[in-house]
């Protein structure tokens, strides 16, 4: 739902070429809502010399416009609305 945003796409075009090029293997971002895992992606496209992107945030509010669509983006392994909680990395 945001990756038409020009915040979005500014953003990746300037970062995803950073990442790359470091061979970044994940990226923890932070969110208001849901929980969402990718696969290995670039551009928005299953790639798999690009980063597996996290997002961490089922902490906030319940938005679920992302979730209207029942069949998910193809660069999208998981994506979790149904519960609040925090997330731990160890």
């Amino acid at each position: 739902i945001h990756q038409k945003e020009m915040y979005t796409t500014e953003a990746l075009s300037h970062l995803e070429p950073i990442l790359l090029q470091h061979v970044v293997n994940f990226v923890i971002a932070g969110h208001i809502h849901s929980y969402m895992r990718s696969v290995p992606t670039a551009n928005f496209s299953p790639n798999p010399r690009g980063p597996i992107y996290i997002i961490q945030g089922n902490g906030g509010r319940n938005a679920n416009e992302a979730y209207l669509n029942p069949t998910q983006e193809e660069w999208v392994h998981v994506r979790d609305h149904s519960m609040y909680g925090y997330g731990t990395l160890d």
